[in-house]
């Protein structure tokens, strides 16, 4: 009979994702992370696979853990306006100079590597139609998609700024301008 599992997949999951954050993808190596979860290499290669298997399941977590924490932010901000402002100040939030495993991934891996490409892009669409949802209310807005998209790139520009040390000032600075600018008052 196999042995039940002595440690907390989220858990691990969680060490795993800095450890991507901290060297990405290509510098963190199996040993890497077997120092970074606490986990035998056995255990590791039984629970999640290989490191590719593992980056996906990393990938998953983070993901699933951002889109429930962005959706909640578009709802809990009501007007439609304030939710998208909050949404492009998250991007001003410190990460320790990490930023985000989807942009990383997508600039490290999504020229060599065609799925994970695929789903950072995919992440990225979902993050437009976020947008999209939360503009379509505000009249004025004459293409809620186009619009979607816009906000799309001023906030992943935002985060890849943030990741490169620009100072939350700065970034909130430009996404009140980016909201006077394209969104009807």
């Amino acid at each position: 009979m196999p042995r039940a599992k002595e440690f907390d997949p989220e858990t691990v999951l969680d060490l795993a994702l800095a450890r991507f954050l901290e060297r990405g993808y290509a510098s963190t190596s199996i040993e890497d992370l077997v120092q970074a979860t606490g986990l035998s290499r056995a255990s590791l290669y039984n629970a999640f696979g290989d490191k590719q298997q593992l980056f996906d399941a990393v990938f998953d977590h983070y993901e699933a853990r951002q889109v429930a924490r962005l959706r909640a932010i578009a709802a809990g901000a009501g007007e439609s306006r304030e939710a998208i402002r909050r949404l492009l100040v998250l991007a001003a939030e410190p990460d320790e100079g990490l930023g985000c495993l989807v942009v990383n991934a997508g600039l490290e891996l999504g020229p060599c590597n065609t799925a994970v490409g695929h789903r950072a892009r995919k992440s990225f669409r979902g993050l437009a139609t976020l947008f999209e949802d939360s503009v379509r209310p505000l009249k004025g807005v004459k293409d809620p998609a186009a619009t979607g998209r816009v906000l799309e790139a001023v906030f992943l520009g935002l985060r890849v700024l943030r990741r490169a040390g620009e100072s939350r000032a700065r970034i909130e600075r430009i996404a009140n301008e980016t909201l006077e600018n394209l969104l009807p008052a």
